[in-house]
């Protein structure tokens, strides 16, 4: 399996041109739409490489959300369109395609902006320019930057909420010492500063290895960590990067707990993996992926499950799909509380959202979006620990 490279300087030097190519071209998203002109949607996703099916479902939760939108009159009386289109997991890639959007005649009024967080933040500078409103799963903190990016909603929560449960439970346990890996990536560096600092002051001591993503065999820091002899490992990955650590977990004969944080379990570990290679794991879920709380599921969750089957199965953890349903979910009810569909007023309706008795969206009982913060604001329990079983329409059993 193949991950892609970080970038080298080279290639941020051609997205930064792009950006400012993309720039340059005017605010997209000032021109008053029609109101019979459709509301555009592009997702600019990896629809191949490792984490095509991650984008397959991704889009599925898009078309499936769209479908309930349009049959309750669209957003802000306008027919939902979703357009897909390959990134190739290549951030400049993503860029480029963006660009061509931006100055087609028909420029998106939503952009569903990557898989990752290094696509994310390429493609950010454009969109916050051209004024087009965006979202995706990336979780990199760097994302939630409303001034900066003042039309991007991330759909993801972070992972200095997250991870919380985590600390909790290492505590609970009364662990001293906590391994971590993660990759050397804009998510995995984030993720290593949130666990750092959240478990500063505890008590507990963090030992930490990191990794390329080009690289497919993690014996080495895996055995570093090892060496250290941590209470728990902590593993923060995604994609195939996910098996390679339980790969050289086994290899190495280590026997180590093991707590995958949600992008471990986002990434379906028991479809990379044998079932020998996840003994001694378990995996931080939010409550919509774990059969085990369906009683705390938000209302539509059941409806939401099976709109998106009805597209595809659901070969990943369900948030990925439920992440983009929700997005649009959010924007057909800002565009009826606006009065209106273009990118200012939806984002001031986002940023002020009033939550209904009953809402359409399925991931968060609320997200919590306000002028300051544009990525969900979690409630305590909403975080839980699963065992890394298989997915049954994206939830773990």
């Amino acid at each position: 399996m193949k991950i892609t490279r970080l970038l080298a300087a080279g290639a941020m030097s051609a997205i930064a041109a792009l950006a400012l190519a993309a720039c340059s071209s005017g605010s997209a998203g000032s021109d008053a739409a029609e109101a019979s002109d459709p509301f555009r949607v592009v997702a600019i996703l990896p629809m191949t490489g490792p984490l095509s099916k991650q984008s397959e479902v991704q889009v599925n939760g898009l078309k499936a959300s769209a479908k309930i939108v349009n049959a309750d009159g669209g957003i802000g009386g306008r027919d939902v369109e979703v357009k897909v289109l390959d990134s190739k997991l290549d951030p400049t890639e993503a860029v480029t395609l963006l660009q061509e959007e931006i100055n087609s005649d028909t420029p998106p009024d939503y952009v569903w902006a990557g898989a990752t967080s290094n696509e994310a933040l390429a493609m950010l500078p454009a969109l916050s320019s051209a004024g087009i409103l965006s979202g995706s799963t990336a979780a990199d903190i760097k994302i939630n930057n409303p001034e900066l990016y003042p039309y991007h909603f991330g759909m993801q929560s972070a992972n200095n909420q997250n991870y919380q449960a985590f600390v909790d439970y290492a505590k609970n346990k009364g662990f001293k010492k906590v391994g971590f890996i993660s990759a050397n990536d804009a998510l995995g560096t984030y993720n290593h500063s949130a666990i750092t600092e959240m478990l500063a002051n505890t008590g507990i001591e963090l030992v930490t290895q990191s990794y390329d993503t080009t690289a497919t065999d993690l014996t080495a820091p895996m055995d570093a960590l090892k060496a250290a002899d941590p209470d728990v490992l902590f593993a923060s990955s995604y994609g195939s990067g996910v098996g390679y650590i339980f790969d050289a977990r086994q290899k190495l004969d280590w026997d180590v707990p093991v707590v995958g944080d949600n992008a471990v379990g986002g990434s379906n570990p028991a479809a990379i993996v044998a079932p020998e290679a996840l003994k001694g794991v378990q995996l931080l879920s939010p409550l919509v992926s774990a059969t085990a709380h369906k009683d705390e599921w938000l209302p539509d969750t059941q409806k939401m499950i099976d709109a998106i089957s009805a597209e595809g199965d659901i070969s990943q953890i369900v948030t990925q799909a439920s992440l983009p349903y929700d997005a649009l979910q959010l924007l057909a009810l800002a565009a009826k509380q606006a009065s209106a569909t273009d990118a200012d007023a939806l984002k001031g309706a986002l940023e002020g959202l009033k939550t209904p008795d009953h809402v359409t969206w399925t991931s968060y009982p609320a997200y919590g979006f306000s002028p300051e913060n544009h990525f969900p604001k979690i409630e305590s329990g909403y975080i839980v620990f699963t065992g890394a079983t298989k997915l049954v329409n994206g939830q773990f059993q």
